[in-house]
């Protein structure tokens, strides 16, 4: 039965007003945060983790894993990765016990329960992303006495103990520097920046985020809620809408669509909610989040997908665009989902379940950064995210009607029909992820600043 033209209308243009409504909501959550911020003392700490402080008046500290076994097996799997066995990165990776000067902090300004350790106690607080209520440590057993602001991103996977002595300057202490609102250093200082380069081990740096606070990470999965409702019931309509130019190629691709519309909704309905399941399991697991961020990132700092990176680095829109086509596409639908799907059934659902899933647990609202992101990025979602479903759409499809056709004694029209279907998705997800990846390399550039 077909819609009518109103209805239609109706339906395309609510679908529209929700998709726009998600980059105001992310707009709104990042205004409302910097606001609460900028009224927190040390809200702009940063530790730097390298063997000399990269600018004078930092306060030097100590450093250390909670868990020996925890750095051992994070060191090994920096190895596994290719990466240098250098104990700052492994540091970022894990929990840690950091050892600062009583005089040093206001800890007044700093807690958001509880209260501050005190000297000569086996004492400490918690970060943000700390749940234990007592740990042991060096042969020592403390007591967890308060939690830090979630503003104090430099410490939201450290429990902090207060120094005793030199204790800084022991081997079991990892070398590290604090400067209580040092984020404008950081960002602006160019003499900092070539004083980076020319470590001999990579520095970690540390507050240059802070975790989002709950209620605004609400706000955000409510954002991302509306872009998956509206981006799937606007492409479902337009998808399955009725056309009169009956025999064009067009009318097939199209035709295929409707005919299997219920399949269609169900594909959205179950990678959406995917993606949505594993974006809540991200806010649960802070802590790994954060690693398999860094090892995403990693590869396009230098791993397999070092030509994309450089592509944004160069600042030229082209390159970038062409860059995340040829792997959105070439690479990631077309030779990872669809050509494989052709000899192992449902192969490319099996797939794009598993990226939705990866996808919605790096895109849990943790971080402070998330909300201004995706005030533009959640426009690439909806495009992005659609491409990979119709080749999901395909998969599926593609398997049932072989199958049809060998039961009904079909095979060769079955065929056809199968080799119709993967054309037009196929069409369809190259010029959807064509038109995502220019508008992603826009505004990536564009927004982030990134100069040739």
């Amino acid at each position: 039965m077909n819609i009518p033209f109103n209805n239609i209308f109706r339906i395309i243009l609510v679908a529209g007003v929700f998709l726009l409504l998600a980059p105001l909501v992310f707009l709104v959550s990042s205004f409302v945060q910097a606001q609460r911020r900028s009224s927190i003392p040390h809200a702009d700490m940063v530790i730097a983790v390298m063997d000399t402080a990269p600018w004078s008046e930092m306060i030097k500290i100590g450093i250390a894993p909670l868990s020996n076994d925890t750095g051992e097996e994070l060191s090994s799997l920096l190895q596994f990765w290719g990466e240098e066995n250098n104990p700052y990165v492994s540091l970022r990776w894990q929990h840690t016990v950091v050892s600062i000067p009583t005089d040093k902090v206001d800890w007044d300004t700093l807690l958001d329960d509880g209260r501050p350790p005190l000297p000569g106690k086996e004492e400490a607080v918690a970060g943000a992303f700390c749940d234990l209520s007592s740990f042991d440590f060096k042969g020592k057993h403390y007591q967890v006495v308060g939690k830090l602001k979630r503003a104090v991103g430099a410490l939201a996977f450290s429990y902090v103990v207060l120094s005793e002595g030199q204790q800084e300057d022991s081997e079991d202490w990892i070398t590290g520097w604090l400067a209580p609102s040092g984020l404008s250093n950081l960002q602006d200082n160019e003499s900092i920046q070539e004083t980076i380069e020319g470590t001999a081990e990579k520095p970690v740096f540390l507050g240059e985020d802070f975790p989002l606070d709950t209620d605004l990470a609400g706000w955000n999965i409510l954002a991302l809620l509306l872009v998956a409702y509206g981006a799937s019931v606007l492409w479902c309509t337009l998808f399955t809408v009725h056309r009169s130019t009956e025999g064009s190629f067009w009318a097939k691709s199209f035709g295929i669509f409707k005919d299997h519309r219920r399949l269609l909704v169900n594909i959205h309905f179950v990678l959406y909610g995917t993606f949505f399941a594993f974006l809540f399991a991200g806010e649960q697991f802070p802590l790994l989040r954060r690693q398999l961020v860094d090892l995403t990132s990693g590869m396009f700092r230098d791993g397999n997908l070092q030509f994309i990176g450089d592509a944004y680095a160069s600042g030229d829109i082209l390159r970038a665009s062409f860059a995340t086509w040829a792997w959105n596409f070439g690479a990631a639908t077309l030779t990872l989902t669809l050509l494989p799907s052709i000899v192992i059934p449902f192969w490319g659902l099996a797939k794009t379940l598993l990226s939705f899933a990866l996808v919605g647990f790096l895109m849990a609202p943790t971080w402070s950064d998330t909300a201004l992101h995706m005030s533009y990025h959640c426009i690439t979602m909806a495009l992005e995210f659609e491409a990979y479903i119709l080749a999901c759409f395909a998969t599926v499809l593609f398997p049932w009607k072989i199958l049809k056709g060998l039961l009904s004694g079909e095979l060769t029209k079955s065929m056809k029909e199968s080799l119709d279907i993967f054309t037009g998705t196929t069409l369809f997800s190259a010029i959807i992820l064509a038109v995502a990846a220019i508008y992603e390399a826009s505004t990536i550039i564009l927004f982030s600043g990134v100069s040739p």
